[in-house]
């Protein structure tokens, strides 16, 4: 009996101490302030004693801490090309990448009180580190809207967001400015040689990333969405953006950067959602890629958008006004090993008018995303425009390898509810767009009717 009491009374003991362990509560999130006249430091961060660079923020902080910067100008502050001087950012390689200025390497939340327009991130043309910003972590938030910042003057990337297997996921990126970087804002997902080994259904992105209300200014491209083999489950969503001037707005493709594909990669985890790109070259070019609803491409010299649809591709509520090229150019296959699983589940209530005016006669069409051991013969010229709403150049991939028996096979685009700029429908000549005829080339058939006879709602930007 004394022995049962015994111990009784050590596991009342022991249940109390784990009530009490249990009762802590965690270390609360702290807050690191970084401002223009701040100082680094081990100890930095404080509102009364800022750091002067969010890298040194970055470094004093802990997963889950929140980073705020002041209005002023970061990055290669001191004009030192090494960034050695004070107050510089503190460059580096992490994971044997090719570098960043800023490298986010921490579950951190980083916002500018004033907003990007003056708060600045200045990178440097000469500097080895290819990316002004790049983020490591999960859990990463950069920016939001009205609390971003302005990214500029690197040898490459604005900000680059790196995939690792099992690694990098909730991330947001929001309310940012890139100016005149080659790329603007990239997404490089995993590779095919990250998940060798992996065990089944492992080593795969499974959450949601999500870039919006950002803007890409003056870039070769404005957002440059490679997957790689990141299949999902998880999601990039890229919502509310706009690029201005870009060669091509918006990419979303498969990739496969590291040569080790030996197919078409697909881009189906990207959804292209309320975008805005504007008076470059292309718009939007996808390859296999996810949803594509209530984007605009509008004044662009080239088209609109250029599509090769997944499997059951929705293509739905989007705008092409006004570009040199035609309203939407799609091509129905990449390869013309998976020419069966490309087809759209929706084309419709889009609008599509003012384009394919003014091609340029030197307009061909490549198609995007071949796999690493097919060498395409060259690119496919339409001829001059038409006022192309929608150019159908068919199975054109596979026209491309050479192995594609005559007559191209016939691939029907159930095109109806659209409006095509007149209320009598598609028109080769006049205010309208035009469908068929020579906008339907390789088999393509472009199917029309029914059509709509007032415009559809138009995304703009902000």
């Amino acid at each position: 009996m004394k022995h049962a009491l015994k111990m009784s009374a050590i596991s009342i003991a022991t249940l109390s101490a784990a009530i009490m362990i249990g009762s802590v509560a965690p270390a609360a999130a702290a807050s690191f302030n970084v401002a223009n006249d701040g100082a680094d430091s081990a100890t930095c961060g404080a509102e009364t004693s800022p750091c002067r660079s969010i890298s040194q923020a970055i470094a004093n902080a802990s997963d889950g801490d929140t980073i705020l910067v002041g209005a002023g100008r970061y990055g290669n502050v001191s004009g030192n090309p090494n960034f050695g001087g004070p107050g510089d950012e503190q460059p580096s390689t992490p994971y044997q990448t090719e570098g960043c200025i800023v490298c986010v390497t921490k579950a951190v939340h980083i916002f500018s009180i004033h907003g990007a327009a003056v708060t600045i991130i200045q990178g440097s043309s000469t500097t080895p580190y290819r990316s002004n910003v790049m983020i490591f972590d999960d859990g990463v938030t950069f920016g939001r809207a009205g609390g971003g910042f302005t990214i500029t003057g690197g040898n490459d990337n604005g900000l680059t967001i790196v995939g690792q297997p099992n690694s990098i996921r909730n991330v947001t990126v929001a309310g940012n400015v890139d100016v005149n970087d080659v790329t603007g804002f990239l997404f490089f997902g995993v590779q095919f040689h990250q998940i060798i080994g992996c065990p089944e259904g492992e080593c795969l992105q499974n959450a949601q990333f999500l870039l919006s209300d950002n803007e890409a200014i003056g870039n070769s491209v404005g957002f440059n969405l490679t997957t790689n083999v990141d299949g999902g489950p998880g999601q990039l969503i890229v919502r509310n953006n706009m690029t201005v001037g870009a060669g091509t707005g918006f990419v979303a493709a498969g990739g496969c950067g590291d040569g080790a594909c030996i197919d078409v990669a697909s881009a189906n985890i990207v959804q292209l959602i309320d975008n805005v790109a504007a008076n470059g070259g292309t718009g939007f070019a996808t390859n296999l890629s996810g949803l594509i609803e209530g984007n605009t491409a509008i004044g662009n010299s080239g088209p609109g958008f250029l599509v090769t649809p997944g499997y059951l591709q929705i293509f739905q509520s989007n705008s092409a006004i006004g570009n040199s090229g035609p309203g939407v150019v799609v091509e129905f296959s990449p390869s013309d090993q998976i020419l069966q699983f490309t087809a759209f589940a929706s084309f419709s209530n889009n609008n599509f008018y003012g384009n394919d005016r003014n091609r340029s006669p030197t307009f061909s069409v490549s198609p995007i995303g071949f796999p690493i051991n097919v060498s395409p013969q060259g690119a496919y010229n339409p001829g001059p425009g038409a006022h192309c709403g929608v150019l159908n150049v068919g199975a054109l991939a596979a026209l491309l390898e050479g192995q594609v028996v005559s007559p191209s096979p016939v691939i029907k685009l159930q095109a109806g509810n659209n409006f095509w700029g007149s209320t009598s429908g598609p028109q080769s000549n006049g205010p309208g767009d035009a469908v068929g005829g020579v906008c339907d080339q390789n088999g393509g058939v472009t199917l029309a009717k029914p059509y709509a006879t007032i415009p559809f709602g138009i995304t703009s930007w902000p």
